[in-house]
C-alpha cells in the first residue's frame, strides 16, 4: 500500500485540534531529566557545527 504524496490531498484530510494548556519550547541534552510520558510531541534536529 502506497501512501498518499500529494500535498493538496493531504491538506484536505486534516482536522486540527487545538489542545487546552500551555506549551513550552526547550532544548534538552538529556532527555531523562524530563517527563516523556506526557510530551505531546518531539522534535530531533540536527546539531549546527560551531564555526
Amino acid at each position: 500500500m502506497a501512501g498518499k504524496t500529494n500535498l493538496s490531498d493531504l491538506v484536505k484530510g486534516m482536522a486540527p485540534r487545538l489542545n487546552v494548556g500551555e506549551y513550552v519550547f526547550c532544548a534538552v541534552n538529556n532527555l531523562s531529566e524530563i517527563d516523556r510520558e506526557s510530551t505531546i510531541c518531539e522534535f530531533k534536529e540536527n546539531k549546527i557545527p560551531q564555526s
